[in-house]
């Protein structure tokens, strides 16, 4: 796949963007050099990450301090901290003076 001058002068035009001739041969070299790139990657024919990739799977986060890891907090569901999880729900309590249960 390729992109001619022709489609960037009319993405251009859709943008509302005014590109001299240098501009337009600039971005399609640029945009055929990104488009080559994606191709050369796709033709790896990788199906999973490589085992050193952020996407690996792995569910340890660096220590800011360069300490031990400890588990990533973006992998853990809200049932893993919510103190309490009812039907898909927090359950958080009533703030003070809020329950009519409640003695004032």
């Amino acid at each position: 796949m390729s992109i001619s001058a022709e489609d960037v002068k009319r993405i251009g035009e859709l943008a509302r963007l005014h590109l001299d001739t240098d501009e337009v041969e600039r971005l399609t070299s640029d945009l055929n050099a990104i488009l080559q790139h994606v191709d050369s990657l796709r033709d790896l024919g990788l199906t999973e990450p490589p085992e050193d990739s952020l996407q690996s799977g792995s569910r340890l986060a660096p220590d800011p301090q360069g300490g031990v890891e400890g588990p990533d907090k973006l992998h853990e569901t809200p049932v893993d901290f919510a103190p309490e999880w009812q039907e898909g729900f927090f359950i958080v309590p009533a703030p003070p003076g809020v329950n009519p249960s409640e003695d004032q």
